[in-house]
């Protein structure tokens, strides 16, 4: 009789805990239809191995961690995405860690800072050579210098990019010379999209901002195009001008002939002293200025001869101004 008692409170139980499993499997296929997936896991993870919910655990898991990702909440989306095997777990785990070390160092507050430089310097236009500009970004930049960054890219895209704008300031303040200055400030410039690219390639730096995709990433070739021409010019100049008799009584002129093989239009303005061969004496200041040279055409610089001055040593100068 004690034993028929017992398999019958056996029984009762069973067909009690099933109807228990039942309405809280249901329920968890409520909440997971819902888009719940926090709540839904929780109540599959008590199921243990009724009916799929060991499946249906691991597909809420993964949905859980992966809004988590989206939010931001990397803890959280840690907690849900560890051990787990199933479709790109793994590595969204793994990203999550590397993105919860970024936030607790200085690099998303550091990419956060770049992206608003980058944003004021694309409405101002970053080819123009510009105080305020390089001033702006300096200083706030910075303060990363010194900071702890969890990715030892970032701690040199950080380290590159203030460089980059120390040297613009530099180039600014302490370079006499017109060419110098747009030289200098164009070779940190290419530096600087170096610096974004790879963080674009690497983070997804500004990715969603198709205005910075184009000028920066896609645009890229463009600044490394105006620096080689800066740079050619700044050669051919000096072969071209350097250590020439300018006195020309016949009424001659001194003239060099260049390419504009960028894709900017530009105004080139062209400045010449001539001295005495020690330096010691200038005998002359003049200047040729060539407007709106469309991309990729030629365009001629003069020294105009015929003028009374001895021979001496003509020290050139430029500058350029990107008209668009």
């Amino acid at each position: 009789m004690k034993k028929n008692i017992a398999a019958l409170f056996i029984f009762i139980m069973c067909v009690v805990l099933a109807g228990c499993s039942s309405t809280d499997y249901n329920n968890a296929l409520a909440h997971m239809e819902k888009g719940e997936y926090d709540e839904a896991a929780a109540i599959f993870e008590e199921l243990n191995f009724y009916k799929d919910s060991a499946e249906k655990l691991v597909y809420c898991s993964y949905e859980a961690g992966k809004a988590a990702a989206e939010s931001g909440e990397w803890d959280k989306a840690i907690e849900f995405l560890k051990d787990l095997k199933y479709n790109d777990s793994e590595k969204l785990y793994e990203q999550c860690k590397i993105r919860k070390g970024m936030d607790e160092k200085a690099d998303s507050a550091f990419l956060e800072a770049l992206e608003e430089c980058v944003r004021w310097r694309m409405n101002y236009g970053d080819e123009a050579v510009s105080e305020v500009l390089s001033e702006r970004e300096y200083y706030a930049l910075f303060p990363f210098k010194e900071e702890e960054f969890y990715q030892k890219d970032i701690r040199k895209a950080a380290k590159d990019f203030v460089a980059a704008a120390d040297r613009q300031i530099d180039a600014l303040y302490v370079e006499t010379r017109r060419c110098s200055k747009q030289l200098i400030w164009t070779e940190a410039l290419v530096e600087q999209y170096a610096v974004l690219n790879t963080l674009y390639e690497n983070y997804g730096f500004m990715a969603d901002d198709s205005e910075f995709v184009n000028k920066y990433i896609e645009g890229r070739e463009r600044i490394e195009k105006l620096l080689k021409m800066y740079t050619e010019i700044n050669i051919d100049l000096f072969d071209d001008f350097s250590n020439i008799n300018y006195y020309e009584p016949d009424g001659n002129d001194c003239y060099a002939e260049f390419v504009n093989d960028t894709d900017y239009e530009m105004t080139v303005k062209f400045y010449f002293q001539i001295h005495s061969e020690d330096y010691s004496e200038l005998y002359l200041t003049t200047a040729d200025k060539v407007q709106r040279v469309k991309p990729n055409s030629e365009y001629r610089v003069t020294v105009y001869g015929g003028l009374d001055v001895p021979y001496g040593i003509v020290d050139p100068d430029w500058e350029i101004v990107i008209c668009r």
